[in-house]
C-alpha cells in the first residue's frame, strides 16, 4: 500500500491477518489436546493447567478469526484505532511520530503524541512511554511488518499533518 492510495481514497481500513489468528487457533488446539493427553496419562494438575490456558487462547483466536475486533483506519482527517470494540482517534496534528516498539511478544508500531496532549498524563501512556518509548502501541501490524507500517504511517503523517496546520 502506498500513501497515494490512502490520500486518493476516502480512507483505508487495515485488519489483522486472519492467517496469523488461524495459526494461533490451531496451535492452541494442539496444546489443548496435549493437556487432555496429560490428564489421561495420570498428570491431571499439569494437564488441566495446559487445557485451561490454551483453551482461553483458542477462544480468543476463534473470536478474532470470525469477528475481527480490531482494525486501523487511516483517513485524511485522522487515524482511528479500534481494539476490542474500543475506538481511539487521533487527529494528525496530535501525532508526533511513529516508530517500531520492541515488545516481549513481537514488534509493534508505536505512536508518539505531541507534547501537551491530554493522553500523555494517562497511566497507560506513561507506562508505555517508559517501556517502549511511545505513548500508544498499535495492537497489530495488520498483515505487514512493524517497520513497513511505521514507515507508511510516517509518510502519511508528513503529508497530512502539514495540511492540517
Amino acid at each position: 500500500m502506498h500513501t497515494d492510495q490512502i490520500l486518493a481514497e476516502d480512507g483505508v481500513t487495515l485488519r489483522p491477518s486472519p492467517l496469523k489468528w488461524l495459526g494461533i487457533l490451531f496451535g492452541s488446539l494442539v496444546f489443548v489436546a496435549g493437556g487432555v493427553f496429560l490428564v489421561a496419562m495420570g498428570l491431571p494438575k499439569i494437564g488441566w493447567v495446559v487445557i485451561s490456558a490454551f483453551s482461553t487462547y483458542a477462544s480468543v483466536a476463534f473470536v478474532v478469526v470470525n469477528r475481527p475486533l480490531s482494525w486501523l483506519r487511516i483517513t485524511r482527517g485522522q487515524l482511528q484505532v479500534i481494539r476490542w470494540h474500543q475506538l481511539t482517534s487521533y487527529d494528525w496534528r496530535e501525532i508526533d511520530c511513529f516508530g517500531v516498539a520492541d515488545m516481549h511478544f513481537g514488534r509493534r508500531v508505536g505512536i508518539g503524541v505531541v507534547e501537551g496532549h491530554p493522553s500523555i498524563e494517562e497511566k497507560s501512556a506513561k507506562r508505555n512511554f517508559g517501556r517502549f518509548g511511545y505513548h500508544e502501541v498499535l495492537p497489530d501490524t495488520y498483515g505487514t511488518s512493524a517497520e513497513e507500517l511505521a514507515e507508511l504511517l510516517n509518510q502519511v503523517h508528513a503529508q497530512l499533518a502539514d495540511a492540517h496546520r
